[in-house]
């Protein structure tokens, strides 16, 4: 395939010994996809020196810009934009330094990247090498099958007298939308719940005396969306009352009983549990709890953000799943599943703390809750 180089400028120099050019060489190959003849990196190189972690915007990669500079849709699965040479690195968000990614391979790339800032506490040289691209059947060609790493102790190009001092590749898997394979007599057992939680009318909030330490949980009141803009509270309901459908012990109910407050973040093994979930509900399929839903449509500044996804891929991209809370964590929402969603990635991170399905409380109830979340101390103490 014919290739090319292009040179990346930064703003960022060397300040204490000598000057370092701070360019970055990256090296590109031609490649056809769906009949337009388009360019994707083979190699990025450059020195690089350990300048700090900073946010960044989305990212597009040169893989999905058309020949005529237009911008093309992203593959979903791989949708999340990856720096070849990260930015705490001194790399630059340009196009030729961004390549698509799914969280998990991003996840893999930032801790090389934690092993190298440590190492690059003055100026080294770095490569990144992409060996091969997917390119299969149903396989997408902007797509990196794996990266590989190689520091050089000097700052300089690599040479007899300037040796490799570390070396790493990550690994990108294919992902794909497809069922899960949970047991039918669990998925079973979730619809009865849901059948005996309706005919209860459960709630979570009326709860006095939750799990082993029987933990008054009546303090949600006021801070759940309507019961029927609940999707996953049937976790809540099998948690406390049918601990044992989800197989899990009673240190587990404990710990996420014991967890629940406003404006927490959900733990860890509480994200698991909500996924797992919502693939029971949906007969092993990952499905957006907000795909389709009007309510869900909201504009944001200037722009309608929407979900575009039906199906999630775990460890994907902007098809990413993510637990969202419904009643906003900056406006005080719990973090129990009664106020959880399953959205993608792409919805989460637009949609931030806007949400319609605020809609049954005022703006009044909205800046108060605000108020108290920034100046009362005491506003989370008391839910523990």
């Amino acid at each position: 395939m014919a290739t090319s180089v292009v040179t990346l400028h930064r703003d960022i120099g060397w300040p204490y010994r000598g000057t370092v050019e701070p360019k970055l060489s990256v090296e590109l190959e031609n490649f056809l996809y769906e009949g337009d003849m388009r360019r994707r990196p083979k190699k990025v190189a450059g020195v690089v020196w350990d300048v700090g972690a900073r946010g960044r915007d989305e990212l597009v990669s040169i893989c999905d810009l058309r020949s005529d500079g237009s911008l093309d849709v992203r593959n979903p699965t791989f949708g999340i934009g990856g720096h070849l040479i990260a930015v705490s690195l001194n790399g630059v968000d340009a196009e030729p330094n961004i390549v698509p990614v799914t969280k998990h391979t991003n996840d893999k790339m930032s801790a090389v990247e934690v092993q190298l800032r440590k190492l690059c506490t003055g100026p080294r040289y770095l490569e990144v090498h992409i060996p091969s691209y997917y390119g299969g059947a149903d396989q997408d060609p902007r797509v990196p099958r794996n990266f590989v790493y190689y520091l050089y102790d000097k700052p300089a190009p690599p040479g007899p007298d300037n040796p490799c001092v570390f070396q790493r590749e990550v690994t990108q898997d294919w992902l794909t939308v497809s069922p899960a394979a949970y047991d039918a007599k669990q998925i079973s057992a979730v619809r009865r719940a849901l059948v005996g939680m309706r005919f209860s009318a459960w709630l979570v909030e009326n709860v006095t005396t939750a799990g082993p330490g029987n933990r008054d949980l009546t303090f949600l009141k006021g801070h759940l969306p309507p019961p029927d803009k609940r999707p996953l509270a049937f976790m809540d309901y099998l948690m406390l009352v049918h601990s044992n459908v989800l197989e899990v012990d009673a240190n587990t109910v404990a710990e996420y009983v014991n967890s629940i407050g406003l404006g927490e973040k959900f733990p860890k093994p509480a994200r698991q549990l909500a996924i797992f979930g919502n693939i029971l509900k949906n007969d092993n399929w990952l499905r957006s709890d907000v795909y389709g839903d009007p309510s869900a449509v909201l504009q944001v500044g200037g722009s309608v953000v929407m979900e575009y996804f039906p199906l999630l891929v775990a460890g994907g991209g902007l098809n990413a799943p993510h637990v969202d809370h419904i009643v906003p964590q900056s406006l005080g929402g719990p973090n129990c599943f009664s106020n959880a969603q399953i959205t993608s990635h792409s919805y989460n991170v637009q949609k931030g703390n806007h949400t319609q399905s605020l809609g049954f409380r005022s703006e009044e109830w909205k800046k108060e809750m605000m108020q108290r979340w920034n100046t009362d101390p005491n506003f989370k103490d008391h839910t523990h």
